[in-house]
C-alpha cells in the first residue's frame, strides 16, 4: 500500500529545516532600535524564557546578585545593551534591576513565522493514547527550554486548544507557546512543550462540514441532517468504517476555531484531509425519538461558556452609594471632582491610578452612583442616581458616554438639611435600590462603595427593612455573583450636632450594621478580612481608599492565568489554589476567588473539580464538496487583499494590448504596495509563492489569479488575451465579496457559472454571472469575524480569496 502526499501541503519533508531556519524569537542577537541620543529607542516589554534567570551587577560580571533569579513569563524593560546582556528593570519601577543575559530574554512581540509559508505558526497539544488511570495523558508546559523546572511554575495541557510558538530551542527541541497573538505586558507565555507533544499548525487552512447538509429524499432519514466522517486512520477512511462524525451547518460560525488542516494526502487513488481533532466527544450522537433522529451537537470548538464568565470578571461595575446630607457635601464634592479648580474626581482617579499598573490595565470600568437621606428627603428616601445601562458591550464610545453622564448627574446633586433630623439615615433603602441599579450584565465583578456616617433605624420607615433583606440580594446564587460592598464612614460631627447623644446612637449604627452584612458575605473562614471592606476616612483619604478597593478586585492579570489554566484542562479549583500560593497574587483577597468560583463553577461543569481531557490525534476525512476550506485571516491581512485589489479599475473598453499592460502593471504594482517588497528576479516566480514567502500573507491553494508568474501574464503566448479577460472579471467580483465578508454577518450571494465564449486556457477561471448581493449567514451571533486573543480574526471561505 503506497501513500502519496501532496507536496504543497506536506509538513514532513520540510519540518527539520524548518526548525533550523526559524528565527529565534529571543533578544539574542536582537536589533533595538536607537534614540537620537545613542540610547535604546524600545517602548516595548520583554519577557523572562527561563525559570530562575540570575541578574547580574553589571554587564561583565560572571558572579549573580545573591538571592536575585527572575521568574519565567515575567515582563521587563530594557535599558541598555552591552556584550551579550542588557540591562532591565521591571515595570512602573524608575531604577535598573540589573544586567541579564539577552538569550533569556524574549523580544518577540508576535508569534513565529513559518520559513516556508511565511505564516504565523500554532501547536496543537498531542496527547498520548495511552490510558493513566482510565484518562489520557496531559502534556506538561515547562518554564524553562530544557523541559525542567518546579511543578508550580508548570502547567499541564489536555484540552484541544492551539497555542501560539514564540520561540524553537534546536538543543532541547522544544517550542514556546503563548496564547495571545500579541504579546505585552498583560500577555501570559503557557510554557515549553517538547516538539513530540504537539502538531504544528502553519497551513492557515481550517475545515468545516458544509452548512447545506441534508439526507437525500431516497434515504430514510429524508431531510434531516447529516454528517461528514473523519476516520483515525488511512486504513478505516479507505474501508469507510469507525466513523467520526462531525457536524456541519452555519453553528460553525459561531466557533472561533476550525479543524486544522495538516496535509492533503493520497491513497489507493482517493483524495483525504490530513487533520487534528480531539477525538473523545468529537463526533455527534444520534437518539430516536418519537420516532425522529435527533443530533446531538459536539461543541468542541466553542469556548466553554464558564471560561467567558471568568473573563467577564475584567468587566467591573463601580457604584456609590451616597449620604446626601448636608455633612456629606466634602464626600461628594471628593467624588465628582471639579474642574475649575483642577480637582480629579473619583472616577479619574481610579483610571490614572490603575493605567499605570500592568496587573490592571485590561480592566474595564462602568461607573453608577446613587443618593439616599431620611425620610424627609421624600417617601423612599431616595435621591438622584445613575444606574448602569442593560448594554453589557463595552466599547470606547460607550465608556465615554458612561462617564459623560456620571459627571453630568452627579454635578446637580444638592444636599438636604432639617430640623427633624433624626440622623439615622434610610441606608437600607439605599442598598436595596443600588443592588437594583448595579442588576444589569450580572457575569460582570459588582462592586459597592457605601459612604455615609449614620446607619439604619428601621422605627423611622414607614417599609422597614431587615439585614436579611439585603443579604438575599447582596450574596447572589448560582446564577449571579455577589455584590462585594465596602463600608466607608466618614469622621463622626458629634460636636457639630443639636443632639450629640442622638446622633452617637446613628453613628454606631453605620458600623454595626456594615460589620453584621460583611460577615454574613465573608463568612467565617473570611473574617480576617473584614477591615478590608470597613473602613473610616477623611474626604482627603477618600479617593485613595476607594482605589485600593478596587485593585483587590480588578488584577486582569490574575484573570488571564486562571483562564490560560482552564482552556489547558486545568480544573478551576486547582487553578485558584496555584495562584494563591502564587508570590505574585499573593495580596488578593479571599473573596475575590469565593467571586470567581460562584459566578463560573456551574457553567464550567465538571471542570470546576476535576480535570477536562481531550485525546487529540490526527484523522483523515475524504476530500469533497461536503467540506468546506476556510483561511484564516487577521483583520489586518484581508484589508491587504482588499487594498491589492483595489488598483484594478477602470479595465473596461481597453484594447487587447492595453489591458494586458494595466492589469500586469495594476498587479505587480499592488504586490509591491501591500508587502512593501520589490518583485526584482521574482517576476519568475509565481505570484503566489512570492505573497507568502516575502509577505507572510496567506493565499488559497490554486488561486486563480496567483498561480500565474508576472513573466506569464506578459507573454500572450502563454496567457491569451482572452485568459486576462477572465482574470480581470474574476478580480472585479472577489473584490465585492471580500467587502461583503468585512462586514463579519453577511454572506456574497451570487452565481457561478461556465465563462461564456471561447478561449484555450483559463478554464480554472469562475465567473460570476450577474450581481453579487449578500445574505446574513444567519443569527445575530454568527459571523465570519471573531476576537481571537488579541488579533481580529476572519475565517474566510477559499472561494471568496483570488
Amino acid at each position: 500500500m503506497c501513500l502519496w502526499v501532496i507536496g504543497s501541503f506536506s509538513m514532513q519533508g520540510w519540518a527539520q529545516s524548518e526548525k533550523l531556519k526559524a528565527q529565534s524569537g529571543s533578544c539574542q542577537g536582537f536589533e533595538f532600535p536607537l534614540a537620537p541620543d545613542g540610547g535604546i529607542d524600545w517602548p516595548h516589554t520583554v519577557k523572562v524564557l527561563k525559570h530562575d534567570t540570575p541578574v547580574y551587577a553589571d554587564a561583565l560580571s560572571l558572579t549573580p546578585l545573591d538571592g536575585l533569579f527572575l521568574s519565567f513569563n515575567k515582563s521587563l524593560e530594557v535599558l541598555e545593551s552591552q556584550g551579550s546582556r542588557l540591562q532591565v528593570r521591571t515595570l512602573g519601577s524608575l531604577d535598573p534591576l540589573g544586567w541579564v543575559e539577552s538569550s533569556t530574554l524574549l523580544c518577540a512581540l508576535r508569534p513565529q513565522s513559518s520559513f516556508s509559508s511565511g505564516l504565523e505558526q500554532k501547536l496543537y497539544i498531542k496527547t498520548a493514547t495511552e490510558i493513566r488511570k482510565e484518562k489520557p495523558t496531559t502534556v506538561q508546559a515547562y518554564p524553562s527550554p530544557n523541559l525542567q523546572g518546579p511543578e508550580e511554575a508548570s502547567r499541564e495541557l489536555s484540552r484541544f486548544t492551539g497555542y501560539f510558538v514564540f520561540d524553537y530551542n534546536s538543543e532541547y527541541k522544544s517550542y514556546l507557546l503563548g496564547e495571545s497573538y500579541q504579546l505585552d505586558q498583560t500577555s501570559s507565555l503557557v510554557g515549553w512543550v517538547s516538539e513530540e507533544n504537539g502538531f504544528l499548525w502553519d497551513t492557515a487552512y481550517g475545515l468545516r462540514p458544509a452548512e447545506d447538509l441534508i439526507f437525500p429524499e431516497s434515504h430514510e432519514l429524508a431531510g434531516q441532517e447529516r454528517t461528514i466522517c473523519a476516520y483515525q486512520t488511512i486504513e478505516d477512511a479507505l474501508e469507510n468504517r469507525r466513523c467520526l462524525p462531525i457536524l456541519g451547518g452555519n453553528r460553525w460560525y459561531r466557533y472561533e476555531d476550525r479543524i486544522p488542516l495538516l496535509d492533503r494526502v493520497i491513497q489507493n487513488r482517493r483524495a483525504f484531509y490530513k487533520v487534528v481533532l480531539p477525538m473523545a466527544g468529537m463526533g455527534v450522537k444520534y437518539e430516536e425519538r418519537d420516532g425522529k433522529i435527533r443530533i446531538i451537537e459536539p461543541g468542541k470548538f466553542s469556548e466553554n461558556p464558564g471560561i467567558n464568565s471568568v473573563l467577564s470578571m475584567k468587566r467591573i461595575d463601580v457604584l456609590f452609594l451616597i449620604d446626601g446630607t448636608k455633612s456629606m457635601m466634602p464626600y461628594i464634592e471628593a467624588v465628582r471632582g471639579s474642574k475649575k479648580e483642577g480637582r480629579k474626581g473619583v472616577i479619574q482617579d481610579i483610571i490614572d491610578s490603575l493605567q499605570q499598573d500592568d496587573a490592571f490595565q485590561e480592566a474595564q470600568f462602568r461607573f453608577a452612583f446613587r443618593i439616599y437621606r431620611d425620610r424627609y428627603a421624600g417617601e423612599k428616601n431616595l435621591g438622584e442616581g445613575l444606574p448602569l445601562s442593560t448594554v453589557c458591550e463595552l466599547t470606547n464610545e460607550a465608556k465615554a458616554e458612561n462617564i459623560r453622564s456620571f459627571e453630568q448627574k452627579i454635578d446637580t446633586i444638592a444636599v438636604t438639611t432639617s430640623e427633624q433630623d433624626d440622623y439615622a439615615e434610610n441606608l437600607f433603602g439605599g442598598i436595596r435600590q443600588a443592588v437594583r441599579d448595579l442588576a444589569p450584565c450580572p457575569n460582570n465583578t459588582k462592586l459597592l462603595f457605601v459612604i455615609g456616617d449614620c446607619g439604619y433605624d428601621a422605627s423611622m420607615q414607614k417599609q422597614p427593612l431587615s439585614t436579611e433583606d439585603l443579604l438575599t440580594r447582596l450574596k447572589g446564587d448560582d446564577e449571579f455573583k455577589s455584590i462585594v460592598p465596602f463600608f466607608i464612614q466618614t469622621p463622626s460631627s458629634r460636636d457639630a450636632m443639636r443632639q450629640p447623644e442622638k446622633y452617637d446612637q446613628a453613628y454606631r449604627l453605620f458600623h454595626e450594621q456594615g460589620e453584621r452584612i460583611l460577615r454574613e458575605i465573608l463568612g467565617p473562614s473570611r473574617l480576617s478580612e473584614i477591615g478590608n471592606y470597613l473602613m473610616s476616612t477623611t474626604d482627603a483619604e477618600l479617593n485613595s481608599k476607594i482605589i485600593t478597593g478596587i485593585k483587590q478586585f480588578s488584577n486582569t492579570q490574575a484573570i488571564n492565568e486562571l483562564v490560560l489554566d482552564l482552556r489547558g484542562g486545568t480544573p478551576l479549583k486547582d487553578a485558584i489554589q496555584r495562584l494563591q500560593g502564587s508570590q505574585e497574587f499573593k495580596n488578593i483577597p479571599g473573596l475575590f476567588w469565593d467571586l470567581v468560583k460562584q459566578g463560573s463553577c456551574k457553567k464550567l461543569g465538571e471542570q470546576c473539580e476535576e480535570r477536562i481531557y481531550d485525546t487529540i490525534q490526527t484523522a483523515y476525512i475524504p476530500i469533497s464538496d461536503d467540506v468546506v476550506e476556510d483561511i484564516w485571516l487577521k483583520s489586518n491581512d484581508l484589508e491587504k487583499w482588499k487594498d491589492l485589489l483595489r488598483d484594478f479599475e477602470n479595465l473596461s473598453n481597453l484594447s487587447g494590448t492595453e489591458l494586458r499592460e494595466t492589469f500586469v502593471y495594476a498587479l505587480r504594482d499592488s504586490v509591491e504596495k501591500v508587502i512593501r517588497k520589490p518583485l526584482y528576479k521574482d517576476t519568475g516566480q509565481s505570484l503566489k509563492e512570492f505573497l507568502k514567502r516575502k509577505g507572510g500573507l496567506p493565499v488559497r491553494e490554486n488561486s486563480p489569479l496567483f498561480s500565474y508568474s508576472i513573466d506569464d501574464l506578459r507573454d500572450p503566448d502563454t496567457v491569451p488575451d482572452c485568459e486576462i479577460i477572465r482574470l480581470a472579471a474574476w478580480v472585479n467580483s472577489v473584490k465585492q465579496m471580500l467587502s461583503i465578508v468585512l462586514r463579519g454577518k453577511d454572506r456574497p450571494k451570487f452565481i457561478e457559472r461556465e465563462f461564456p465564449g471561447q478561449c484555450p486556457s483559463g478554464e480554472a477561471i469562475p465567473f460570476i454571472d450577474g450581481d453579487i448581493d449578500f445574505v446574513p449567514l444567519g443569527e445575530s451571533d454568527m459571523r465570519y469575524d471573531h476576537s481571537f486573543q488579541k488579533a481580529h480574526v476572519y475565517w474566510v471561505p477559499k472561494e471568496f480569496l483570488p
